[in-house]
């Protein structure tokens, strides 16, 4: 077993309970009470737990390990998982209505997303040195508008507003996803 192997673990059972809180959510969300916004968002939050761990191999040749580096890779799991235990109630069948969780919920659910955001972008330069400006003008405006719409979404409570941010973070999600993640080792 390598060093990365063996750090891994810890990171991959924390992405499992974040997984297991979301998809234990989605029959409660989905028939009772649904709200479209709150289940989109639950959606991407799974599908981002799949691709951190996806990136997380990228990591296994490049990095020279220490505890600090270590930390770091925890922080994106622990983040995640706070965006689904904030979307996801332990006990998801007692929700009557998912769109009233949604809102007494939202502002942490953004604020987790945005600090996720900025902890993805920072990985390229703390586990493999990589300059952030490096990262190609494409990359860098994805990075911005999906941390805007964090902010956005995190502002109001306006229906639409919502709405618009959720397909728009679905929409970067999968374009970001068809450009690249189907390579070997994409993401």
């Amino acid at each position: 077993m390598t060093l990365f192997e063996y750090l891994i673990v810890v990171s991959s059972i924390i992405l499992s309970m974040g997984m297991i809180r979301l998809v234990s959510g989605l029959p409660s969300a989905f028939t009772k009470g649904p709200f479209w916004v709150h289940f989109l968002w639950l959606i991407a939050t799974l599908i981002g737990h799949a691709l951190y761990w996806w990136q997380l191999w990228s990591a296994h040749e490049f990095v020279e390990w220490n505890f600090a580096r270590f930390l770091y890779i925890l922080l994106g799991p622990l983040l995640l998982y706070s965006q689904a235990v904030t979307l996801v109630p332990a006990n998801p069948d007692e929700v009557s209505s998912w769109r009233e969780r949604f809102f007494q919920v939202f502002r942490a659910f953004f604020i987790a997303r945005a600090f996720y955001l900025v902890h993805v972008a920072g990985m390229g330069a703390i586990l493999r040195g990589v300059p952030l400006l490096s990262i190609p003008a494409a990359g860098q405006l994805m990075f911005l508008s999906a941390l805007l719409l964090s902010v956005a979404g995190a502002a109001t409570t306006n229906l639409r507003l919502q709405g618009a941010v959720v397909i728009l973070s679905v929409g970067m999600m999968l374009a970001g996803i068809f450009s690249f993640a189907f390579e070997p080792l994409g993401v």
